[in-house]
């Protein structure tokens, strides 16, 4: 499949593909860290840098989704998946992020162990192992 004309020419204009990508994905793109030419050609960026899950019954086990984006011309690999405690887990669909495309990552919070107000981190790791991972944090209230 070929890319449209309009592709390159935004990729190389940072200020311009930042705009597009948040029409196309609707959502804005969290940018963070070192790139090079305005965007890191392996990286993976969250769409947005924290998820509010907002006030949750305890015992709940709440799902989520977060989207992710490769604003690069390669094809990124998902090595793992990680979270900052049992109670958090995240799971894909696929393993790939073709060029110019986001994914999904699914989540699953289990508020039993859980009081008041709580801070989570999902990190994704990529290939190129050494780049730093993407991470979304996921803040909420439970209550009785």
């Amino acid at each position: 499949m070929e890319a449209s004309p309009a592709v390159p020419r935004q990729v190389h204009n940072p200020a311009r593909f930042l705009a597009w990508s948040a029409v196309i994905g609707g959502l804005a793109v969290f940018f963070a860290g070192p790139v090079v030419g305005g965007i890191s050609q392996t990286r993976l960026y969250p769409a947005i840098a924290h998820l509010d899950l907002g006030s949750i019954k305890h015992g709940t086990i709440v799902h989520a989704k977060a989207r992710f984006w490769n604003p690069g011309l390669r094809t990124l690999s998902i090595q793992a998946l990680s979270s900052s405690c049992g109670c958090t887990a995240a799971t894909v669909g696929r393993k790939t992020i073709p060029p110019l495309s986001s994914i999904d990552v699914n989540i699953e919070l289990d508020t039993y162990a859980l009081e008041n107000e709580f801070t989570k981190n999902i990190q994704v790791e990529i290939t190129p192992m050494g780049e730093l991972p993407a991470q979304i944090e996921l803040r909420g209230r439970v209550h009785d």
